[in-house]
């Protein structure tokens, strides 16, 4: 087990304290400390990571060391770091809410411990990890060669590059990305990205190996639509890759919005979490509770989950379902 020493509040690891006070910043160092292969090892990203450990120390008392590991949605051996800041955020927000004292926790750790390199949080490196778990491949190293080499395989993320931080992913032409702008076109490019909308996508059926969704389906009014969507345009053998928030402690998962012929009507105060688009957040249409993988399972579509851990131990799930016909 590392030990750590607290410097103002923030419990800095030996090892890193040791790294960051070498006279020259040498990967033999993390391969010797952390066991990680030499062949993962690029000096000009650890002198990024060294600089950026400088910076860290000099403002403390905002973070506290995590762990360490390869981040699986950048690619490189990194640090994982918990924000205070942000956890004070949005356990304020979270309060806000009404929903049990195990949802706000886990909220607020899974949307933590950052990667230095990339800013991934915990939930968004568990969906990578699913993703590369499901495909078979050992990291995304593999799966960008897979999309350079396999002109047969492609990808679709509903919110963005907002799960793989890969260079060499991002550039690939088979993995498709989109945002919501519901005043546009869909299926044309807006702003440089592909404007879509989940309840009618403008792409052929059996057209995709993975559709990836992060914490979207909350937020989709027609979410029967959306499913079938996602279901019509994976190939058989496909799989649906998503993550929502969900509240163990309700029984049952419950519509907060519904739609008539003048527009959404609030069965629940509104609650609106945060978007990279929209300063004034993303109507939240339906909470997910206990009965999550039955109310997401469809015919020939069932849906599963893997548990996943965070350093401090609290219990967070990625969900997938694959395409039977």
């Amino acid at each position: 087990m590392t030990s750590c020493l607290e410097t103002d509040g923030w419990a800095v690891p030996v090892k890193v304290k040791k790294c960051v006070r070498k006279w020259q910043f040498k990967p033999i160092f993390v391969t010797k400390w952390f066991g990680i292969p030499s062949e993962r090892i690029k000096m000009k990203h650890f002198k990024n990571i060294y600089k950026l450990l400088q910076r860290l120390i000099l403002h403390a008392s905002k973070w506290r060391y995590g762990t360490s590991g390869v981040c699986h949605s950048c690619g490189y051996f990194t640090f994982f770091l918990y924000s205070k800041d942000i956890a004070r955020r949005l356990t304020l927000l979270v309060s806000l809410w009404n929903l049990s004292g195990p949802f706000q926790r886990e909220l607020v750790e899974r949307e933590n411990y950052f990667c230095c390199c990339c800013s991934a949080n915990f939930r968004k490196r568990a969906l990578a990890q699913t993703v590369l778990d499901l495909l078979d491949m050992d990291d995304n190293v593999a799966l960008s060669r897979h999309l350079s080499h396999n002109e047969q395989f492609s990808m679709y993320e509903s919110s963005g590059y907002n799960v793989f931080s890969s260079e060499k992913i991002q550039q690939s032409d088979r993995y498709v990305v989109s945002e919501y702008y519901p005043d546009k076109e869909f299926g044309i490019v807006n702003n440089g990205v592909r404007n879509e909308n989940l309840e009618r996508l403008t792409f052929p059926d059996n057209h995709f190996d993975v559709v990836i969704t992060s914490e979207v389906l909350e937020h989709v009014a027609k979410f029967d639509d959306a499913l079938q969507e996602i279901r019509r345009v994976l190939k058989p053998g496909g799989y649906h890759v998503f993550t929502v928030p969900v509240d163990w402690e309700l029984p049952a998962s419950r519509e907060r919005v519904t739609i008539d012929a003048n527009g959404p009507v609030h069965v629940l105060p509104p609650i609106f979490h945060g978007d990279t688009i929209r300063d004034e957040g993303i109507l939240v249409f339906r909470d997910f509770g206990s009965d999550v993988l039955d109310v997401l399972t469809r015919d020939g579509f069932a849906c599963h989950k893997r548990q996943f851990k965070t350093p401090s131990h609290e219990e967070t799930f990625v969900y997938f379902a694959r395409k039977i016909s």
